[in-house]
């Protein structure tokens, strides 16, 4: 039973480290000033 235990353990630690990379990559992506990001569909305006 130390196979299952194992595997268990796995994919605690791998949902942990996928959450640690998706907030790291939100916050070297957007900065941490505080506020939400605003995400639109529409690209920069041109001028």
């Amino acid at each position: 039973m130390g196979v299952v235990r194992s595997l268990g353990k796995l994919l605690t630690y791998s949902l942990a480290l996928v959450g640690l990379v998706a907030v790291g990559f939100v916050v070297l992506a957007y900065g941490w000033d505080g506020t939400p990001p605003t995400i639109g569909l529409e690209g920069p305006d041109e001028e």
